[in-house]
């Protein structure tokens, strides 16, 4: 790989369900016969997460005979894979007046993001959007702090924007 296509960044974009299935196949935690059955019910009439479509099919664990491929066990894998700290976000450590002071709910809901923790020189926050970075560069600006990103149960973070 030479150095320029080295210093290009992946291009900005959400999790696309095709790619996390082929994905899971790949890492031999889904089986192929189990990819239709789940695109099958992502089309609902609500606008899902691909994660938490993945985890409402129900699907056998293939790794883990008798398990499924729950929300929590999704999150954990994409953290691995793609290369950024799993954290279990755990309402009573969030310091609310601190958190809110870094960013509106409403930016925080646009980009489906959490702040889980904020020190002298870093904010820890939490996403779903692993490949959705444009926020970032927003925040280190104005709250003058570093931004250390994990990655969480998309659930989770929905429940504590709302």
């Amino acid at each position: 790989m030479n150095k320029a296509a080295a210093a290009v960044p992946p291009r900005e974009h959400k999790l696309d369900l095709r790619q996390l299935l082929a994905d899971l196949v790949a890492d031999g935690l889904l089986a192929k016969d189990q990819v239709n059955p789940v695109l099958s019910r992502s089309h609902g009439p609500e606008p899902k997460h691909p994660l938490a479509i993945i985890a409402g099919a129900e699907a056998p664990n293939a790794r883990e005979p008798g398990r499924k491929l729950t929300l929590e066990v999704l999150t954990q894998w994409l953290s691995g894979r793609v290369g950024l700290p799993y954290q279990r976000i755990d309402p009573l450590n969030i310091d609310v007046p601190r958190i809110t002071a870094v960013m509106s709910y409403a930016y925080a809901s646009r980009f489906c993001v959490l702040p889980v923790k904020v020190t002298h020189d870093e904010i820890t926050v939490a996403t779903c959007e692993p490949y959705l970075r444009e926020w970032e560069k927003d925040i280190e600006s104005v709250a003058k702090k570093k931004v250390k990103r994990v990655l969480s149960n998309p659930a989770d973070i929905q429940r504590y924007l709302h």
